[in-house]
Protein backbone atom coordinates (compact mmCIF):
# COMPACT_ATOMS: atom_id res chain seq x y z
CA UNK A 1 0.00 0.00 0.00
CA UNK A 2 1.27 3.06 -1.17
CA UNK A 3 1.00 6.09 1.53
CA UNK A 4 1.01 9.51 2.36
CA UNK A 5 4.82 9.33 3.34
CA UNK A 6 5.68 7.75 -0.03
CA UNK A 7 4.36 10.60 -1.77
CA UNK A 8 5.65 13.72 0.67
CA UNK A 9 9.33 11.21 0.36
CA UNK A 10 9.06 11.59 -3.21
CA UNK A 11 8.47 15.48 -3.26
CA UNK A 12 11.45 15.93 -1.23
CA UNK A 13 13.68 14.08 -3.43
CA UNK A 14 13.23 16.73 -6.05
CA UNK A 15 15.80 18.93 -7.42
CA UNK A 16 16.03 22.07 -5.43
CA UNK A 17 13.43 20.71 -2.56
CA UNK A 18 14.87 21.13 0.74
CA UNK A 19 12.00 20.20 2.62
CA UNK A 20 8.66 19.16 3.12
CA UNK A 21 6.50 20.91 5.61
CA UNK A 22 3.17 20.84 7.40
CA UNK A 23 1.31 18.16 5.67
CA UNK A 24 -2.50 18.61 5.79
CA UNK A 25 -5.06 16.02 4.37
CA UNK A 26 -8.69 15.92 4.52
CA UNK A 27 -11.90 14.91 2.73
CA UNK A 28 -14.15 17.57 2.29
CA UNK A 29 -16.99 15.26 1.03
CA UNK A 30 -17.18 11.66 -0.66
CA UNK A 31 -14.73 11.44 -3.12
CA UNK A 32 -13.41 14.80 -2.97
CA UNK A 33 -9.62 14.74 -1.00
CA UNK A 34 -7.85 18.09 -0.31
CA UNK A 35 -4.30 18.56 0.96
CA UNK A 36 -1.71 21.36 1.57
CA UNK A 37 1.78 21.28 1.99
CA UNK A 38 4.53 23.68 2.19
CA UNK A 39 8.29 23.49 0.52
CA UNK A 40 10.87 25.12 1.14
CA UNK A 41 13.30 25.45 -1.86
CA UNK A 42 16.51 26.71 -2.95
CA UNK A 43 16.62 30.41 -4.39
CA UNK A 44 17.75 28.50 -7.80
CA UNK A 45 15.01 26.49 -7.61
CA UNK A 46 12.78 25.56 -11.07
CA UNK A 47 9.44 26.23 -8.84
CA UNK A 48 7.34 26.09 -12.11
CA UNK A 49 9.11 22.67 -12.45
CA UNK A 50 8.40 21.52 -8.65
CA UNK A 51 4.93 22.77 -8.60
CA UNK A 52 4.08 20.77 -11.68
CA UNK A 53 5.81 17.63 -10.14
CA UNK A 54 4.37 17.83 -6.83
CA UNK A 55 1.12 18.10 -8.59
CA UNK A 56 1.44 14.93 -10.80
CA UNK A 57 3.09 12.97 -7.81
CA UNK A 58 0.10 13.36 -5.91
CA UNK A 59 -2.79 13.01 -8.33
CA UNK A 60 -1.25 10.14 -10.30
CA UNK A 61 -1.60 7.38 -8.11
CA UNK A 62 -4.27 8.95 -5.18
CA UNK A 63 -7.67 10.37 -4.79
CA UNK A 64 -6.55 14.07 -4.26
CA UNK A 65 -8.49 16.29 -5.50
CA UNK A 66 -6.96 19.61 -4.54
CA UNK A 67 -3.48 20.41 -3.18
CA UNK A 68 -2.07 23.91 -2.79
CA UNK A 69 1.20 24.41 -2.07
Amino acid sequence: MITRKYFLFQVSQLEGVYSVQEPHFWTLCSEVYIGTIKLETAMNADTRYILSQTHNIFTQVSCLSHLSL
